[in-house]
C-alpha cells in the first residue's frame, strides 16, 4: 500500500519573476548570487515601483515598507548585472506572512537589509 498525501499539507507558493541585479557601480551586490547552489538566496522584496532605490523610514526612524522573505529557487547559471534574468522564487514565510501584494504584473525591489539590490516584476504566481 502506497503512503497517501497529507490533504493538510501547506504548499507554499512560487512565482516567475523577471529581475535584474545591479551592478556594484550603482549600488547592487559585489557579486551575483549562484541559484543552483545550497544554501539558497534569500533576500526580501517589496511591492513597489522599481525605480525606487532608497528604504523609506518614518519621524522614529523606523522602516515603513512591508518586507516579505524569498528565495530563489531557480535561475540562469549564466546571470550577469544589469540583464533582466527569469527566476523562480518561492514565499519562504507563507502562511505567517502576507504575500497578497506578489501578483501578476506588480513591480517590486530586492533587498539585503535596506540596500536594494535588484528589482523586478512578477510574470506568474502559482499556489
Amino acid at each position: 500500500m502506497e503512503p497517501q498525501a497529507d490533504s493538510n499539507a501547506l504548499t507554499i507558493p512560487t512565482a516567475s519573476v523577471t529581475v535584474t541585479f545591479l551592478s556594484p557601480e550603482i549600488g547592487g551586490r559585489n557579486t551575483m548570487p549562484n541559484f543552483s547552489e545550497k544554501p539558497l538566496y534569500r533576500p526580501h522584496i517589496v511591492v513597489q515601483d522599481p525605480s525606487i532605490r532608497h528604504a523609506t523610514y518614518d519621524d522614529a526612524g523606523m522602516c515603513n515598507e512591508h518586507y516579505m522573505g524569498i528565495e530563489f529557487v531557480a535561475g540562469p547559471d549564466d546571470a550577469d548585472f544589469d540583464v533582466p534574468l527569469q527566476c523562480t522564487l518561492r514565499f519562504t514565510y507563507f502562511p505567517r506572512v502576507n504575500y497578497s501584494t506578489a501578483i501578476h504584473g506588480e513591480t517590486f525591489t530586492v533587498r539585503e537589509g535596506g540596500r536594494i539590490v535588484a528589482y523586478g516584476a512578477f510574470n506568474s504566481v502559482a499556489s
